[in-house]
């Protein structure tokens, strides 16, 4: 199984959004967390919600909280698990993930217009 982080990210005009980062098989080198801006909670979400693609980050991310270099903000960890990977292609994914806190659940995202992605999720 591969590793899974919620990141709460403040930016330095006080707004926040949370960073969903996946370890992800497919990406090689040391930026191989496939990652996506949200507004919900992955971890806690109970319906479907919508996350934009942004660049893959560094497997530090896993570990790291603190300030975020360049002036970007500060990251806070706010959960962590364990993913496999069910399928996965340019424009979708399905995941199933056993986080921290005992909550175990699939998703599955498909690609629309300009990065954005919808996750529909499932209780395992």
């Amino acid at each position: 199984m591969h590793r899974t982080v919620v990141l709460e990210h403040t930016l330095t005009d006080g707004s926040r959004h949370f960073d969903w980062m996946i370890e992800d098989p497919s990406i090689r080198g040391e930026r191989r967390l496939a990652t996506w801006r949200t507004d919900v909670r992955p971890d806690r979400a109970d319906r479907a919600f919508t996350g934009l693609r942004i660049g893959a980050h560094r497997t530090a991310y896993l570990a790291f909280e603190g300030e975020v270099s360049g002036g970007r903000g500060w990251v806070r960890r706010l959960a962590a698990g364990r993913v496999e990977w069910e399928a996965a292609t340019e424009a979708a994914v399905r995941i199933r993930v056993v986080w921290d806190s005992g909550r175990i659940a699939r998703y599955a995202g498909k690609m629309g217009g300009e990065g954005g992605w919808l996750f529909e999720l499932a209780e395992d």
